[in-house]
């Protein structure tokens, strides 16, 4: 593996164990920034493939909803931002809600477009501010501290675009888990020192990643395209998709919800063109060579829509079926390898 990904995965998971978030969110669909108007201190639900829970409502569960449980145990929130984007999720923090010590507050992420959709997510997000400070866990909104917060994943957002194409893969995706769970403005300063003390990764082919959300720790994909002399830019909701997509009218919480939902680019939305889109842009402006779609083998949001990726793109795309055991890693090391040798890169 390449020092800077050693690095940077070093320094993930060492500030990982120090993480004391006031609150934690589970999609990047919510508009953080409205936490950090509200004076708290935000990060994405860091989930590990290192930390498995125990699901307390039955056996069955979605292994992903394991690992949210087991950075629940370990962070010990004071509130928990959970957005029902699928049965299993819905169902995970309703069960949540009754054992854990932390404030649990459930939104529905509305999967279509349109004006009633915004309406609908806008005043779900304002109750959420007005919830939080009459529980006394803020002292009110400002404004200004949600617009530099965002400022601040503006400037996050274009250090990474930059930095996608002299970066070893398993770096750059721990760049960006370090993004989802520090300030911005930190993350920024402690990832510029980072690429400054490394020398930059030359990669032969560089292919654009999107699909399932894989955890810290799961990086069997980023590994062989590294192996292999390739760079990965990660597309999806735990790379690019992650950050704003617009400028807001202003910083209030309903209009920043708006804002987070109009850029939400993934898949479950409908029509999922910006999805498409998003990916389409991605691969264009890398000069990628070919497309990952990595679908959790447990998940058929992404891993339905694999005749359409196929026949949307004009350039090669593998879509496949991965797990988060030992066995699974190795059979997806072995069809990502085989998809490079496809492209007659090596």
């Amino acid at each position: 593996m390449n020092q800077l990904s050693r690095a940077a995965k070093k320094e993930y998971f060492s500030r990982l164990e120090s993480l004391r978030p006031d609150a934690v969110y589970s999609c990047s669909a919510f508009p953080v920034s409205v936490l950090a108007g509200l004076g708290l201190r935000p990060a994405r639900i860091p989930v590990s493939s290192r930390a498995k829970g125990r699901i307390r409502s039955r056996e069955d569960v979605c292994p992903l909803m394991e690992l949210l449980a087991g950075s629940m145990e370990q962070l010990r929130p004071r509130v928990v931002i959970g957005l029902h984007t699928c049965d299993m999720t819905r169902r995970f923090y309703q069960e949540l809600n009754k054992v854990e010590n932390a404030q649990v507050h459930q939104l529905q992420l509305p999967a279509t477009f349109g004006k009633e959709a915004e309406e609908f997510y806008a005043s779900q997000v304002e109750r959420l501010c007005e919830d939080l400070v009459l529980n006394g866990l803020s002292e009110g909104y400002e404004p200004e501290r949600a617009e530099s917060w965002f400022r601040g994943l503006r400037k996050l957002d274009e250090l990474l675009r930059g930095a996608a194409l002299r970066t070893p893969p398993v770096a750059l995706k721990y760049l960006h888990h370090l993004g989802s769970i520090m300030p911005p403005r930190e993350a920024v300063e402690v990832i510029g020192n980072l690429l400054e003390d490394h020398e930059p990764f030359k990669g032969e082919f560089t292919l654009v990643a999107s699909g399932s959300p894989f955890p810290p720790g799961s990086d069997t994909v980023a590994e062989t395209v590294e192996a292999a002399g390739g760079l990965l830019v990660p597309a999806g909701c735990s790379g690019h998709a992650a950050y704003p997509a617009g400028e807001p009218a202003d910083f209030s919480p309903g209009t920043l919800a708006v804002e987070s939902l109009a850029g939400c680019r993934c898949v479950r939305r409908r029509p999922n063109a910006i999805c498409f889109d998003h990916i389409g842009e991605s691969a264009k402006r890398f000069s990628a060579r070919g497309i990952l779609v990595t679908c959790l083998s447990f998940c058929d949001l992404w891993y339905t829509e694999k005749v359409r990726f196929k026949e949307r793109f004009p350039i090669p795309v593998l879509v496949t079926d991965c797990g988060l055991n030992q066995g699974d890693s190795e059979r997806t090391a072995m069809r990502v390898e085989t998809f490079i040798q496809s492209l007659g890169v090596k």
